[in-house]
């Protein structure tokens, strides 16, 4: 259910509030038996002995010891660590420091023109651009409880849930599956991407040859750009591939919810389906609500540690690879984010496909790394000798290890050069033209255009959202 109020309450009848570290809840007591009295005139002592004798087995049941009713426990929140932007140095002491945790740098994009624009200026830059909003419904087993897909003009998305919603509409949210190359490209020049994590590898990278023979990543699809009103959530869920991502909010808050790998594999292996976790409870099905927690139907849930924080405008948030999470707007909001892999996180991100048997998701990221012309099977084999394409295609790992992976990444020449720049201590924001290795913004975006031009099968909404990606390659002064 859709929640306008930071105020939460579980089904225990237990309310909370993000932000608050919660202990356990405290069963209720149990009362005392009385024995019967020897004579009159000590009744009025032995009451007041009942009194303390109920005093203390009501003690003794809320402090765990009793065994009529099973106790209900409240979740486990800790706070997200949180650091000033100016408190850490180069990109290597950042993942020295946090790369294996989920951390929120604060006004660590304060200096971005993004967070000039506000509504309205965002509206005047990309309106005619096309987005994908959905609704979230709690008792959908979608991918994070969002249903209902429908694609709107970025412009009229904001008049009609942001600046001025109707009470009668459902809520939407728009929780990309759009990059800022699809929706508004210029946007890039606004939005650029963090030092911290400007030097990296992305799933989505369409590798191809530049018009001087040079290797060029056509990045359409991320970063991927998240506008929701206020109350808008998604449910806890696990990226794609067990990537690392990180979201910079220029508009707004938005509360995080998390839990690491090394909990969720153990308790909550739920996301090795790419669906929610439901239960049938009595003959009704029970969906898994990380903002509204059942502790009875998903006892687990208790076992896990919760961190919890505000990434506010102008802050950054990072999560390690294989993060469960959830997100609630706190306020509307507008934020880009990106799944990437750092070098610096490269040895767990393999460690974690291999343990989850899941050569598919590392088999996306090897064929974006494969230089132009050569076929995967020549990149890496089994310890067998045969081919692991039929891996990544099956999802059977076959004997596939960690160095298998490797393999491909150091005969890469786009891993490579991300390598080179990570080691040679490269530390600045970043433009999407800039690491997809193009000249200027003008040569991307207009790569940008021919190749969402020759996207098949598209509607008529699409072809305006195509029209208005070209356009914007025209006649545009830079900030």
């Amino acid at each position: 259910m859709l929640r306008h109020s930071l105020s939460v309450q579980d089904r225990s009848g237990a309310s909370y509030s993000p932000l608050h570290s919660s202990g356990r809840a405290l069963p209720g007591a149990r009362s005392g038996q009385a024995k019967s009295l020897l004579c009159n005139e000590e009744r009025g002592k032995m009451m007041v002995a009942l009194g303390f004798l109920g005093l203390f087995f009501g003690l003794h049941f809320i402090l765990g010891g009793g065994t009529s009713s099973p106790a209900k426990r409240k979740i486990n929140i800790v706070p997200i660590l949180r650091v000033p932007a100016d408190s850490i140095g180069s990109t290597k002491e950042f993942f020295k420091k946090y790369g294996d945790q989920v951390v929120i740098v604060e006004n660590g994009v304060r200096h971005h023109k993004a967070l000039e624009l506000g509504w309205q200026g965002l509206k005047d830059l990309c309106g005619e651009g096309v987005m994908e909003t959905n609704k979230y419904s709690k008792n959908s087993s979608a991918w994070a409880g969002l249903t209902e897909t429908k694609l709107m003009h970025l412009g009229d998305y904001v008049d009609n849930y942001i600046l001025s919603p109707k009470e009668e509409a459902q809520m939407r949210y728009a929780s990309g599956n759009v990059g800022t190359g699809e929706v508004c490209p210029r946007l890039d020049l606004y939005a650029p991407i963090p030092k911290y994590v400007a030097n990296v590898l992305y799933s989505s990278d369409k590798v191809s040859r530049g018009p001087d023979g040079e290797f060029v990543r056509n990045l359409l699809t991320q970063p991927e750009v998240f506008i929701g009103p206020k109350g808008s959530l998604t449910e806890m869920h696990m990226d794609t591939g067990y990537t690392p991502f990180w979201m910079s909010v220029y508009i707004g808050k938005k509360i995080f919810r998390t839990i690491s790998y090394e909990d969720s594999s153990v308790y909550l292996p739920f996301y090795r389906s790419a669906r929610r976790w439901k239960r049938l409870v009595g003959g009704v099905t029970k969906h898994f609500e990380v903002w509204n927690p059942d502790l009875e139907t998903f006892p687990s849930l208790g076992r896990v540690t919760i961190q919890e924080g505000a990434v506010n405008a102008g802050d950054w948030i990072h999560l390690p690879p294989a993060t469960l999470h959830g997100v609630f707007n706190a306020e509307s909001s507008w934020a880009v984010s990106m799944n990437s892999l750092p070098p610096a996180l490269l040895d767990r991100f393999l460690r974690i496909c291999v343990a989850e048997d899941e050569s598919q998701h590392c088999g996306d990221w090897m064929r974006s790394l494969v230089p132009v012309g050569k076929d995967l099977r020549q990149c890496v084999t089994t310890p067998e000798g045969g081919s692991i394409m039929s891996s990544f295609l099956h999802d059977s790992a076959g004997g596939v290890q960690e160095e298998d992976f490797r393999k491909c990444y150091d005969e890469s020449p786009v891993a490579q050069h991300v390598q080179r720049e990570y080691d040679h201590g490269e530390d600045r924001d970043k433009h999407i033209y800039e690491i997809s290795g193009f000249k200027d913004w003008q040569s991307w975006c207009e790569a940008v255009c021919r190749a969402s031009q020759e996207t098949e099968d598209m509607v008529e909404f699409q072809k305006q959202g195509v029209k208005h990606i070209c356009d914007s390659c025209n006649n545009f002064v830079h900030p």
